[in-house]
């Protein structure tokens, strides 16, 4: 009776603690890791290289990266939709660059809750829950531009200030960072702001109206690639030469670069977007390890003029020649 009782015991006790009788212990744990990467607008080629480069080190890694476009930042609905989708999958982790800053904070909650680890790269998320973010200071970008045309302008220049799509903080940081610095400058006239999406349509159509209501425009500070791509369409239209007004603006794509070349954009903001998703990809990973990430992780933009391109080291804005991305 005793060896039985022990017997027994024996049994219970290998059950709970995962042993398993007929060979080796089971390991309950998934095979892959699983990284959801919801973007606003990979039609933006500055998103294509940020999914280079969260692709690219998932690879390494050795994790599974799932890619959620929404379309364009207009599309907060959809992009709800799609976090739902990740949380319903069991995802391991998200990295979340949001449409609308507030929007999707609740679904955001959500996942955490369900124990989905989520990383907050460079467009704020208020969720007080959110494990890590990694963000580039648009608030500094903001006064980096005002700085240069202060100092170009010798304090007295006509600026149109272009800060993007309306609803995301890092749009608003970029607006601030700019008065912050043109307040000191009372030569500086603001001709008009004008939140817009950020495309090559909606950067030609604001463009358009304001050139009509500002000829003697003489800076224009802008969002990113695709909405500067536009202002210069505009400009051109309307008989503008090359640097008669003077375009600030960030991310390099290959258009982009040649306009910088030619001389239509005068300043350009490089924000590393290759390296910056390497790094979203790692904290993401490193948190479904268990592992100590930063709360927080601060990229910058290097301003560029004309003759800084080829002292520059570009690999951390680039993609290899020849790459596309799989939609």
């Amino acid at each position: 009776m005793k060896k039985t009782v022990i017997s027994v015991l024996l049994i219970v006790a290998c059950l709970f603690s995962g042993f398993n009788l007929m060979g080796p212990a089971v390991n309950a744990a998934k095979d892959e890791i699983v990284v959801a990467v919801m973007l606003p607008n990979v039609g933006d080629v500055y998103f294509q290289k940020k999914w280079y480069g969260y692709s690219t080190a998932a690879k390494k890694l050795g994790v599974k990266a799932l890619l959620y476009d929404a379309g364009g930042y207009a599309n907060v609905s959809k992009q709800i939709n799609q976090v739902e989708d990740v949380v319903q999958k069991g995802v391991d982790a998200i990295i979340y660059h949001p449409c609308h800053s507030e929007a999707g904070v609740p679904v955001i909650e959500e996942a955490i809750r369900q124990g989905i680890k989520v990383v907050n790269d460079n467009q704020p998320c208020p969720a007080p829950s959110i494990h890590s973010t990694i963000m580039i200071d648009f608030f500094a970008t903001g006064r980096a531009f005002a700085q240069w045309v202060a100092l170009d302008s010798k304090g007295k220049g006509k600026v149109i200030i272009l800060p993007g799509p309306v609803g995301g903080d890092q749009n608003t940081l970029l607006l601030q960072g700019q008065q912050e610095v043109f307040r000191r400058f009372p030569g500086i006239e603001i001709l008009d702001i004008q939140y817009c999406e950020s495309n090559v349509a909606a950067g030609l159509r604001v463009m358009e109206d304001l050139i009509q209501a500002h000829p003697d425009v003489e800076y224009i500070t802008c969002f990113a690639d695709q909405l500067t791509q536009g202002v210069i369409q505009a400009l051109r239209a309307a008989g503008k030469k090359p640097g008669e007004v003077k375009v600030l603006g960030f991310n390099m794509s290959d258009l982009t670069k040649s306009l910088f070349e030619e001389g239509w954009i005068t300043v350009l903001g490089l924000s590393r977007p290759v390296d910056m998703a390497s790094q979203s990809m790692e904290i993401a990973v490193s948190l479904v390890k268990g592992e100590k990430v930063p709360e927080m992780t601060w990229i910058y933009h290097d301003l560029l003029t004309r003759d800084m391109l080829d002292v520059t080291d570009l690999k951390p804005n680039s993609v290899p020649k020849g790459w596309k991305i799989k939609f």
